[in-house]
């Protein structure tokens, strides 16, 4: 979101999942050169900083997301360092991601992205921005050959404008119409009937899950790479009752080793649950981001999340 500080558990959601999840990827025997990354920085860029700070990508190779003139020129202003000369040479798109992924597509086509940080403030519903978003990621990685990629995908669990377990229990509904056959059958018996808040996160997290699963087949197969953090995002440092809910998952997506035209229904089952199975199965071992005082503690206990 532009022209905000992310919250401190942003933060250290960011080093806990998101940079190791990079940091993995740049050291695998296939990789050469910076990455290519399209991501939405915000003003201080401080996540993507760490990543040219290690040495993962460079300007030169990023991709920034930016509406507001003003806020590009702190965009630019923020990497002045990490540049010898004027103008910092990063490019910064001023449109919505979703139109630099369907409007723009050729352009990103032809960038050959290995990092899109789909970071865009919703929920993940059909006609939402994080799901079209999602697809049109897909879209343009398949048009652009892409072997693998990582994809990192926050999405809003819950709203803090009303009840957050109230908003919970709505977005969970949701998502389990289209996932829920897959998602149960991959649950014990406890997890798919408890009602509870803590409850309906898991099932919420593995239909994330189940729905990247789908989304990237026949072209890719995800695989989530660690164990999704939620946590309250907002831009309200001292008010963490008046934040959202939200998650951060990390994957690696990449093409299938069959010619997708020689697929049957045996075929297509062979690749899919597999991918289920992984996905969901690491979903539901999710953890929490918690503010304590002025530390982020991080738990494994989904019930230490305060839901009301």
């Amino acid at each position: 979101m532009s022209g905000f500080s992310p919250s401190p558990e942003k933060e250290r959601v960011q080093d806990l999942l998101w940079v190791p999840t990079i940091r993995d990827f740049f050291k695998r025997p296939l990789t050469s050169g910076p990455l290519r990354v399209l991501c939405l920085p915000g003003r201080r860029c401080r996540f993507l900083m760490k990543l040219l700070d290690r040495g993962y990508t460079t300007l030169e190779h990023v991709t920034c997301i930016e509406r507001d003139p003003i806020e590009e020129l702190l965009i630019r202003g923020a990497l002045a360092s990490y540049s010898p000369s004027s103008p910092v040479p990063v490019d910064v798109v001023a449109d919505s991601l979703y139109n630099v992924l369907t409007a723009g597509a050729e352009r990103a086509i032809s960038r050959q992205y290995q990092v899109i940080d789909l970071d865009i403030y919703g929920r993940l519903e059909p006609e939402g921005d994080v799901f079209r978003s999602l697809v049109a990621a897909v879209d343009v990685q398949t048009g652009a050959r892409v072997s693998e990629w990582v994809l990192l995908l926050t999405v809003e669990a819950a709203s803090a404008r009303q009840s957050v377990l109230e908003s919970l229990v709505k977005n969970e509904a949701a998502l389990m119409t289209p996932y829920g056959p897959v998602v149960n059958r991959r649950l014990t018996t406890a997890q798919a009937t408890d009602n509870s808040g803590p409850g309906r996160l898991v099932r919420y997290a593995a239909c994330v899950a189940a729905c990247v699963v789908e989304t990237a087949f026949p072209n890719f197969t995800p695989k989530l790479v660690r164990a999704p953090i939620f946590y309250r995002g907002s831009d309200v440092y001292d008010r963490p009752a008046a934040r959202a809910l939200m998650g951060a998952f990390p994957f690696w997506l990449s093409r299938p080793p069959r010619p997708i035209a020689a697929m049957g229904p045996a075929a297509r089952a062979a690749l899919l649950d597999p991918a289920f199975d992984s996905c969901i199965r690491k979903a539901i071992q999710l953890k929490v981001a918690l503010a304590e005082h002025d530390s982020i503690a991080i738990s494994r206990n989904v019930t230490a999340l305060p839901l009301d």
